[in-house]
């Protein structure tokens, strides 16, 4: 607090923690990063979508991570997102590239703000 008793900097405990396995190829550590950090970044500005299945939050993650990928020639590491055999990881990452294209950031976040969850 300042001299007049008004709040000027505020700390906040964080009890979350992510873990990312070491030893990785960069490609792959940095999609993975990516994906880890997208489902914080839903968890704390998307609140409408906590209760959403499963497929669309990791659909949504692998959505960003290929954009990601896409952007700095990942190649290796975009064709494991996209050839996903996984029904939740896979077939999450398709809706989303199905239903928004390629690398279209306005149209995500107007998706996550605006459009009705559906159920599969």
């Amino acid at each position: 607090k300042n001299f007049f008793g008004k709040e000027v900097d505020r700390k906040e405990s964080v009890s979350e923690q992510i873990h990312i396995l070491s030893h990785q190829r960069p490609d792959n550590f940095m999609a993975t990063a990516i994906h880890e950090l997208t489902h914080d970044l839903i968890a704390d500005h998307y609140p409408r979508l906590k209760d959403a299945p499963d497929w669309v939050h990791e659909g949504i993650c692998q959505y960003v991570a290929a954009t990601y990928c896409r952007k700095f020639q990942f190649g290796d590491a975009l064709h494991v997102i996209e050839t996903s055999p996984n029904p939740v990881y896979g077939d999450g990452y398709r809706y989303f590239k199905k239903t928004l294209g390629d690398n279209n950031w306005a149209g995500l976040k107007n998706w996550m703000l605006n459009s009705p969850v559906p159920s599969r």
